[in-house]
């Protein structure tokens, strides 16, 4: 099983979708390929770094062959996730990739339509910014990693101004 973690006082929270491999193996969230470019693209866009956010995902177990995890899988780790965002004080909240945004809004969403915009969630009180998943971008090139830059930096934004 592969916690959040991160600081329950964070200006940022980043939710993704499923640990990967690696991430199942260190028991870390986004520690493989798409962690490492996340991150240094959040800390590029934002000045933030892994320990100032707290990062976590939709589930908690690798689904099988990394595949998306199904909807069964979603609610039975939903009240982790639910648990983790009524502990925490962010203002913001990443999601990650399309099922992460579906999971925070409850509906199916189309990543290029929603992406880098400030969406609301019946289960957090945060504003929610659907951001491209850094694997989209390792796989779909400059364009998908320029476009999760933007994600990002209007993130932090949001974040810096809600902090004031």
């Amino acid at each position: 099983m592969v916690a959040g973690e991160g600081p329950f006082d964070a200006p940022l929270v980043l939710v993704g979708e499923a640990p990967g491999r690696l991430e199942d193996e260190s028991g870390h969230p986004f520690v493989g390929r798409s962690g490492q470019l996340l991150l240094e693209l959040l800390e590029e866009t934002t000045r933030l770094t892994r320990s100032d956010v707290f990062i976590t995902n939709t589930v908690r177990c690798r689904p099988p062959d990394n595949r998306t995890p199904t909807t069964i899988e979603r609610s039975s780790c939903a009240h982790w996730l639910d648990g983790e965002l009524q502990m925490l004080s962010a203002p913001v909240i990443v999601a990650v990739g399309a099922t992460a945004t579906r999971a925070l809004l409850g509906h199916a969403t189309v990543m290029r339509d929603v992406h880098g915009t400030e969406q609301s969630s019946d289960r957090t009180t945060a504003v929610v910014v659907p951001a491209f998943h850094p694997a989209a971008a390792l796989r779909g090139g400059a364009a998908i990693v320029d476009a999760l830059r933007g994600d990002l930096a209007f993130a932090g934004s949001l974040a810096t101004r809600t902090q004031r």
